[in-house]
């Protein structure tokens, strides 16, 4: 929306009804590749 409309993200926020800090949040999850693998590996096992 932000870039088809040429609004900046607190204007874009405000009419999507969000918080700015929605728009800049990054997940800080682990990757899952290591665990992912393993079970891979068991289910070509079993």
């Amino acid at each position: 929306m932000r870039t088809q409309f040429n609004v900046s993200v607190a204007f874009a926020c405000e009419v999507a009804g969000l918080s700015r800090s929605v728009f800049y949040y990054k997940h800080k999850r682990p990757s899952d590749d290591e665990v992912i693998d393993a079970l891979l590996a068991l289910v070509e096992r079993h």
